[in-house]
């Protein structure tokens, strides 16, 4: 008695919340798939059959009017009905009952819509699909004409778990018609499985129980009450066809409801149907989806778009174009000089007369040159520091024009504006226009290491100076003796000055060349030496063993002195760089501790004068520790 209890208790609280409600008319309405909320699907379940039309249907959830609603009725529609029929065959089922069985399932089968489609499994201790889905009753009645091997064992579960696997998830109205004469035995997927596939799939199980000696009746009960189906007890086997004759005519006079819900998510719903010409109503309930909302995180531009989107950016790209534009319009308008000219000042360093310096032939013409040369004496100024910049570039080695530096120095100064800019804000101004410096630093660089190997090659030039003039040679031919021994940037030197001479440059005035763009106050007595013997005469050769053994007497000193400074130049470089090292592996796995600095003002400030004070502490450590001799 407690068992039944509990039973019917159970398919009490199943019916009231899972949806399938019948009013006390015998109309039924069964929340049906296919369908993705708002749209919902049901299938409605009239007590006799009528002819309806979405006229004489209404809808309403939560008492609320409902949108484009249609009906048809179930099997009208292409694909629209699928039903398996699951029959028993374990050996209990042997002789007559598995005979009354097919031929029941055979006038279900006569009772088919052309529209629909059925399945037909066997089941006992596994699970056999006679027939898939098809919608010939031909073939249907070919499988049921099969008398399959009977065995013992029940899976019931087994077999409703591959009734769902065979269901099209985009089918409205899914059924399995279950018949069997005991409680199930063997089965390896569990009830409380199989009953959440079937909730899934809004699948309907009207089972049919055989009653035997093993018939389980509160088991095939519950499971047609919790899929909102039907439960039908047969005393013996010849009551099987009628049952099956009547549920075919059941289900091919069902319709199918289809509407739009204005209900909102998470929502509890409860849905009212009535039929024009049928009494009362049909009620269920259900519950409205949440919402899937995947969080999208704050939208960052990206450095590339910053930089681009960047006012500092568009500024920079104005200069730049300025430049250009400039350049391009100097470059087109300048003078050209005498080819001859040209060729020849690339051999010399004497200052040429230009030709705005040249006698005029006429009181007019020198009239018209003196007021040219008041208007072009900004770009004649402009000129001299474009002079000055190409020989210090073909110092240095650089194979660079004047101008092709500058703008490469003003494009990088511009990247690395905009790069700063966005990683650090407007601090990176200042570290930017720092650019220009690093060039110059640059050129200083390459020029002060090809001094120094200048130098370092000196005594042993001489040397071979010396030891042509011992040999009979001049003083020229002597020079050229060395040019042709001498290794790079003596080789061209040398060269040089041998160039200057036979353009007519005194010997001294050639060598005075030389010094001042190797910067080395040694070779200024070698020019004396050759001053010496073009006025008076002298031993070049001794007079040059003197000079050698001065020089290399300096060096050693300054090898000296560099020694003892190599801890200061160092101290100098490791104080420079200690701070920016330092600050950027903080930046980098400090996380936001270095973020004040980059982000607020006063960090800001703090950062730029701190980058002072480290240059400016660089240059004074640079003066200390470089003493000249």
């Amino acid at each position: 008695m407690k068992a039944a209890f509990r039973v019917a208790l159970a398919v009490a609280v199943a019916a009231v919340w899972v949806g399938a409600a019948a009013g006390a008319n015998g109309m039924r309405i069964v929340q049906a798939g296919g369908v993705t909320y708002p749209d919902q699907a049901f299938i409605l379940t009239l007590p006799k059959p009528k002819s309806l039309t979405r006229h004489d249907v209404v809808v309403t959830e939560n008492n609320g009017p409902v949108a484009n609603l249609s009906v048809f009725k179930q099997g009208t529609v292409a694909g629209g009905t699928q039903v398996v029929l699951a029959i028993d065959a374990s050996a209990s089922m042997a002789g007559k009952p598995f005979l009354d069985a097919l031929a029941a399932a055979r006038a279900f089968a006569r009772h088919m819509n052309s529209q629909e489609q059925v399945a037909i499994i066997t089941f006992n201790d596994k699970v056999d699909v006679l027939q898939g889905f098809t919608s010939d009753p031909s073939r249907i009645l070919k499988a049921l004409g099969k008398n399959p091997k009977l065995a013992v064992g029940t899976h019931i579960y087994d077999a409703l778990d591959k009734s769902v696997s065979l269901f099209d998830p985009s089918v409205p109205s899914a059924t399995v018609v279950l018949l069997s004469d005991g409680t199930d035995v063997g089965s390896s997927v569990k009830r409380a499985a199989v009953f959440d596939e079937l909730a899934k799939g809004h699948v309907r199980v009207f089972s049919i129980g055989l009653v035997s000696n093993t018939f389980d009746a509160p088991a095939l009960q519950k499971l047609a009450s919790s899929t909102r189906g039907t439960f039908i007890a047969a005393n013996s086997p010849s009551q099987l066809t009628p049952i099956f004759d009547s549920l075919g005519r059941q289900l091919a006079s069902e319709y199918y409801v289809k509407y739009r819900s204005r209900q909102n998510p998470r929502t509890h719903v409860t849905v009212h149907v009535q039929v024009k010409g049928i009494p009362g109503e049909a009620t269920t309930m259900y519950m409205t989806p949440g919402l899937h909302i995947v969080p999208v995180g704050v939208y960052h531009p990206s450095f590339f778009n910053r930089s681009v989107e960047s006012t500092y950016t568009m500024v920079v790209v104005a200069l730049i174009l300025a430049v250009l534009f400039g350049w391009a319009v100097s470059h087109a308008t300048k003078r050209r000089d005498d080819p001859l000219v040209e060729r020849v000042s690339g051999f010399v360093s004497v200052q040429r007369q230009g030709r705005e310096n040249r006698p005029s032939r006429t009181e007019q013409e020198r009239i018209t040159r003196s007021l040219i040369n008041r208007v072009t004496q900004s770009s004649q100024r402009s000129r001299r520091l474009s002079e000055r910049l190409e020989q210090t570039l073909d110092l240095a080695g650089v194979k660079l024009e004047p101008v092709q530096l500058i703008a490469f120095t003003i494009i990088g100064t511009a990247i690395l504006m905009a790069g700063l800019v966005a990683l650090i804000g407007p601090a990176g101004l200042v570290v930017a226009l720092l650019t220009p410096l690093a060039v110059r630093i640059w050129l200083k660089g390459r020029i002060s290491r090809k001094r120094n190997a200048f130098a370092e090659q000196l005594p042993d030039n001489l040397d071979v100076l010396a030891s042509a003039l011992r040999a009979g040679h001049s003083l020229v031919s002597a020079l050229s003796v060395v040019a042709d021994d001498a290794v790079e940037p003596a080789r061209s030197e040398f060269r040089r000055v041998l160039a200057e001479e036979q353009f007519g440059v005194q010997l001294e005035d050639a060598f005075k060349v030389v010094v001042d763009r190797m910067d080395n106050k040694d070779l200024d007595q070698v020019a004396l030496v050759a001053r010496l013997q073009r006025e008076v005469g002298s031993n070049s050769a001794e007079v040059l063993d003197r000079v050698i053994e001065t020089v290399r007497a300096r060096m050693e000193l300054r090898r000296l002195i560099r020694t003892l400074t190599a801890q200061g130049r160092l101290s100098r470089w490791i104080l420079t760089l200690l701070p920016l090292a330092l600050g950027l592996v903080m930046a980098m796995i400090g996380g936001s501790y270095m973020k004040p600095l980059f982000h607020s003002g006063l960090g800001q400030v703090m950062l730029v004068i701190c980058l002072l004070m480290v240059v400016t502490g660089s240059w004074i450590i640079k003066r200390i520790v470089d003493i000249r001799v």
